[in-house]
C-alpha cells in the first residue's frame, strides 16, 4: 500500500476550530485525545462531552484533539452550545491510503472466490429466517480423504485479505496518531498540561496520547470505553493474527505508560487486571451514567410504542424480539395502530433490510425504521415510547451507551442480554424485564403484560428514579482518581526501561 501525498499544515501554532467562553478561575489543564467528540455525533462522543462539564465545574480547562469536523458522519453543531467554558477543539484530519496493485488483486480474487460461498450463506440464512429458527452453523468442508476440514482457495484469499486490511487500518491510524501527537506537543509547548487523557475506540487515540505524555513528561490516563485487544471486538473485516498482534503491541505500550487505566465496566476491569497483573493497582472502572436533563415527562399517544434507538451491529439481532412481539400481538388480538415497533439508527441487519426481517416475522404494518439522526431526535422517540428495548450483543464486557438514556425514560425497559454479561449485571437489581436473547415466550409475556397495564392507565417509573445510575457519581470517581495520579507526579509515570517488561507480561 502507498500513502497519499499530502501537504500538512504547520502545527507550530495550532488554532482551535471552536472555543467556548473563557473559564474564570480554571487552575488545571487537561488535554483530551478522543476521535469522537461534539459536534461529531458518533458513538462515544457523549461520554467526554458530559465529563467536560464536570471537569469545568471543578476548575479544569479542556483542550480536545478530535476528528476533523468536516469528516464527521453525523454532525450536530447544537451540541457545541452545551460545552462548558474553557473548552477548545482542534481537528486532526484522517487520511485513507491508496490501494496498492497487490491489494487490488486480492480484492478482485476475494470477490470472485467468495461470491458462491456468500450466496450459499445468504440462501441458508433466508431459509432459517422463514423457519424462525436460529441459523445453523456452516458445515465444514472435508478434504479428499475425509480426515478434516479443507481450506478452500476462497478462505485463503479471505485470510490474506483480512490481514492486509488490518495492517492498512493500523497504518492509517498510526498516521492520524502521529499528527495528533505533534499537535498535542505543540499545544503543550505553549502552556503545560496537568494530565493527558485519551478515550477510545478508535483506540489509536491512546497511542497519540502516549506519545504526547512521553514527549512532555505529563501523566497519562487512558479511558477504554470498550476493550481493545479482545476477539469479540474485532471488526469482522480485520479478523486476523495481524490485527491481534498489532492490538497487543499498542495496548501494552499504552498500559505501560499510563498512570491510570479506566475501563467502562467491572467485567472489563477484571479482564485487564488479569492481563496486566503488575498494572492492576492502576486499573479502575468508571461507567457511563444517566444525565439529569433526560428526566423528561413521557409524551405517549394512544399507541403502545416499542422502540430501539441505536446501531445494529456486534450481534444485535432483532429477530428474537420480532418473534416475541408477533406472539404478543396474536395473544392480544390487536391491529396495526394499537402497537408499533420503531427502530432508529440502522435500517439493515446483516445486510438484510429490517423491514424484510419484520415482514418475515409477520409484523407488516406494525414495524417502522429510520436511519440515524441527531441525539435530540432519538430522545424525542424515547419520550413517545411506552417500552424501550436493549438488543443482545456479543460484547459481554460492555454496556450499550443507550442504556443510560433508557433508565431515565418513563418507559418499561426490556433487556435481552446473556446472563452475567455487563448489561445483565447492571440491571439485575432494577425493575427492568430481563430475558435471555432467545426467550421468545418471555419477550411475549413482557409485551402482553405491559400493554395491558398501558391500556389500564398504568405508567412506569424510570429505572433511575433513585439516582443509582447518575453520571455525577462516576465523574466524581474519575476525577478523584486523576487527581491522585497527578499528586503522585512523575513517580506514577512508567519509565521506558520498564515498559518492555510490562509489554511482555501483557
Amino acid at each position: 500500500m502507498t500513502a497519499v501525498a499530502h501537504t500538512f499544515p504547520s502545527v507550530h501554532i495550532p488554532h482551535p476550530f471552536f472555543e467556548s467562553a473563557t473559564a474564570e478561575g480554571a487552575s488545571k489543564r487537561l488535554l483530551l485525545v478522543s476521535y469522537a467528540f461534539p459536534p461529531d455525533s458518533a458513538i462515544g462522543a457523549l461520554r467526554w462531552q458530559k465529563l467536560a462539564v464536570f471537569a469545568a465545574q471543578n476548575g479544569w480547562s479542556v483542550d480536545v484533539l478530535m476528528i476533523d469536523p468536516t469528516q464527521s458522519g453525523v454532525r450536530d453543531d447544537s451540541r457545541l452550545v452545551g460545552l462548558p467554558p474553557g473548552v477548545r477543539l482542534f481537528g486532526v484530519h484522517y487520511y485513507s491510503y491508496q490501494e496498492s496493485s497487490m491489494e487490488a488483486v486480492l480484492r478482485k480474487w476475494a470477490s470472485r472466490l467468495l461470491t458462491p460461498l456468500r450466496s450459499r450463506e445468504a440462501a441458508r440464512d433466508a431459509t432459517n429466517r422463514r423457519a424462525a429458527t436460529p441459523a445453523a452453523p456452516m458445515q465444514a468442508v472435508s478434504d479428499a480423504n475425509g480426515t478434516g476440514p479443507a481450506v478452500s482457495p476462497g478462505q485463503v484469499v479471505l485470510a490474506v485479505r483480512r490481514a492486509q486490511l488490518a495492517r492498512r487500518s493500523y497504518a492509517e491510524w498510526e498516521d492520524w496518531a502521529a499528527r495528533a501527537a505533534t499537535m498535542g506537543i505543540a499545544l503543550a509547548e505553549q502552556r503545560a498540561y496537568d494530565v493527558v487523557v485519551s478515550s477510545g475506540p478508535p483506540h489509536m487515540a491512546h497511542e497519540a496520547a502516549r506519545e504526547i505524555s512521553e514527549g512532555t513528561d505529563t501523566p497519562l490516563v487512558i479511558d477504554l470505553r470498550d476493550p481493545w485487544n479482545h476477539e469479540s471486538y474485532q471488526d469482522p473485516d480485520f479478523q486476523s493474527v495481524a490485527w491481534t498482534r498489532l492490538s497487543e503491541y499498542y495496548e501494552a505500550k499504552a498500559v505501560a505508560r499510563a498512570s491510570l487505566v479506566v475501563m467502562n465496566t467491572a467485567l472489563a476491569e477484571q479482564m485487564m487486571r488479569e492481563r496486566y497483573p503488575l498494572a492492576a493497582s492502576r486499573i479502575t472502572t468508571v461507567m457511563n451514567g444517566a444525565d439529569p436533563e433526560l428526566r423528561m415527562p413521557a409524551e405517549w399517544s394512544s399507541t403502545f410504542v416499542i422502540s430501539y434507538a441505536g446501531q445494529i451491529y456486534g450481534g444485535r439481532d432483532p429477530r428474537p424480539l420480532f418473534r416475541g412481539v408477533r406472539r404478543a400481538i396474536e395473544e392480544l388480538g390487536i391491529a396495526p395502530g394499537a402497537l408499533e415497533i420503531r427502530f432508529m439508527g440502522s435500517e439493515q441487519s446483516g445486510g438484510v433490510p429490517l423491514t424484510t426481517l419484520a415482514n418475515e416475522s409477520g409484523l407488516g404494518g406494525y414495524f417502522f425504521s429510520e436511519p440515524a439522526q441527531v441525539r435530540s431526535a432519538a430522545l424525542a422517540l424515547l419520550q413517545r415510547s411506552a417500552m424501550v428495548v436493549i438488543l443482545p450483543q456479543k460484547y459481554r464486557h460492555s454496556i450499550p451507551g443507550k442504556v443510560f438514556e433508557y433508565v431515565q425514560a418513563q418507559a418499561w425497559v426490556l433487556s435481552l442480554a446473556d446472563q452475567d454479561s455487563a448489561t445483565d449485571l447492571l440491571l439485575r437489581d432494577s425493575c427492568a424485564d430481563r430475558f435471555m436473547p432467545d426467550d421468545t415466550e418471555g419477550i411475549a409475556g413482557s409485551v402482553v403484560g405491559h400493554y395491558r397495564e398501558f391500556r389500564a392507565g398504568v405508567r412506569p417509573t424510570p429505572l433511575n428514579a433513585d439516582g443509582r445510575f447518575d453520571r455525577t457519581r462516576q465523574a466524581e470517581k474519575l476525577f478523584e482518581a486523576i487527581s491522585r495520579a497527578i499528586a503522585h507526579g512523575k513517580s506514577t509515570i512508567r519509565p521506558r526501561r520498564f515498559s518492555s517488561l510490562i509489554e511482555r507480561l501483557g
